[in-house]
């Protein structure tokens, strides 16, 4: 799945979005998978509370709790 990530952030010019974001409050990752992107717009947006939601926890190095992965900044 992280080759996944870095395969869409290839086709998007290395842009984790499109939006016209300029400093959001809340970010939410649906179906987070690996949480891959969810960290990158934490390291890219520290001010933001960053929400990877997912069925269950890929990276065995996550926190998930109840299929939850939260933080600000880096996660």
């Amino acid at each position: 799945m992280d080759i996944h990530h870095q395969l869409i952030l290839r086709i998007l010019d290395e842009e984790l979005h499109k939006a016209p974001v300029e400093d959001p409050e809340a970010i939410l990752d649906v179906g987070t998978g690996t949480g891959a992107w969810a960290i990158d717009m934490a390291d890219r947006w520290p001010r933001a509370k960053v929400t990877g939601i997912d069925l269950r926890c890929v990276r065995r190095a996550c926190s998930f709790r109840g299929g939850v992965l939260t933080g600000r900044g880096a996660v």
